[in-house]
C-alpha cells in the first residue's frame, strides 16, 4: 500500500498526471525560534516582537518560515487532497465520473462543431 505522506512530485505518477494538477496552499507563518505558526506573516511578527526577539531591532528579524503544504488538484471537479490515495479514491466515485464523462460529451461535441461542413472554407468541402 503507498504511503498517505508521499511528496507533491506528479511526475512519477504518469497514470494520474494528466488528471490532476499540483498545486500548493498556504498555510502559515512559522516563528523559527519557537515554532509556532500563525495564520498571517504580520502575526507572527507581531509575536516575535513582543516575546522571541523583544531585543532586536525590527529590521533584524527575519526568523519567519513560510509554511506551504502541497496538494492534488482533480482537473475535471477542482477539488483538492492532500494525498494521491485520496485523490485515487475521489476518481472512483461516481461523481467524478458522471463529471469526467460530460466534459468529454462536451469536447466531442465542440470538435464535430469545428469539422462540420458549414464551418470548412468552401474550397475544401
Amino acid at each position: 500500500m503507498a504511503s498517505p505522506f508521499q511528496t507533491c512530485d506528479l511526475w512519477s505518477l504518469k497514470p494520474i498526471s494528466g488528471r490532476a494538477s499540483e498545486v500548493t496552499v498556504d498555510v502559515g507563518f512559522v516563528c523559527k525560534k519557537c515554532h509556532m505558526v500563525y495564520p498571517a506573516e504580520v502575526l507572527c511578527l507581531n509575536h516575535q516582537r513582543a516575546s522571541c526577539f523583544q531585543n532586536k531591532p525590527v529590521s533584524e528579524i527575519k526568523a519567519t518560515l513560510k509554511l506551504v503544504q502541497c496538494h492534488v488538484e482533480c482537473r475535471a471537479c477542482r477539488e483538492r487532497f492532500t494525498t494521491i490515495i485520496d485523490f485515487k479514491f475521489h476518481c472512483d466515485m461516481d461523481r467524478h465520473m458522471k463529471r469526467v464523462q460530460k466534459i468529454q460529451r462536451g469536447l466531442r461535441r465542440q470538435r464535430l462543431r469545428l469539422l462540420s461542413p458549414t464551418t470548412l472554407p468552401t474550397r475544401w468541402r
